[in-house]
């Protein structure tokens, strides 16, 4: 029994030391560059967050500019989450973006796009209230018609 025990007991040990060994190990992370491109007539910059396992770094990029930003945390093959806390005024919120972080430097790029205008031109205004001539014809057509009718009760009231 004592042997059996001891052999799990080795084997507990040296499966531990190959796990902490392998997260030891684990290779960092290398910088993300973040280049912002702004459309036409936009000034500013925008603020992302990149967040990975949890962990998470800050930085500004200025339009058409762009920013490097790392963390010691961030290990080689980790999902990086990119979203954009602020962004240049008259410009729409840029999506998140994922990338696999990797040991070497990466680039991602992203775009504020100017926001539409949402509002219609005003169609000048032609004409203004009621149409006068076919509402003063609608009623004179009224009148003869009901002038038509007592003639013809009269007439025939009179036979």
């Amino acid at each position: 029994m004592w042997i059996w025990k001891s052999a799990m007991a080795a084997l507990l040990a040296g499966v531990s030391a190959v796990a902490i060994s392998a997260t030891a190990l684990a290779a960092a992370a290398g910088p993300v560059t973040i280049m912002l491109t702004c459309d036409t007539g936009a000034a500013g910059s925008s603020t992302f967050r990149v967040t990975v396992d949890g962990r998470f770094s800050t930085v500004t990029v200025p339009c058409d500019r762009s920013a490097t930003i790392t963390n010691p945390a961030w290990t080689a093959g980790s999902v990086a989450v990119i979203h954009q806390t602020a962004w240049p005024p008259g410009t729409l919120q840029a999506r998140d973006v994922s990338i696999t972080l990797m040991t070497t430097a990466q680039t991602v790029a992203i775009r504020n796009f100017r926001a539409t205008s949402t509002t219609v031109p005003a169609l000048p205004r032609t004409g203004g209230g009621l149409p006068a001539l076919p509402v003063a014809l609608g009623l004179a057509g009224l009148l003869f018609i009901g002038f038509g009718v007592r003639s013809l009760k009269r007439s025939s009231l009179r036979n």
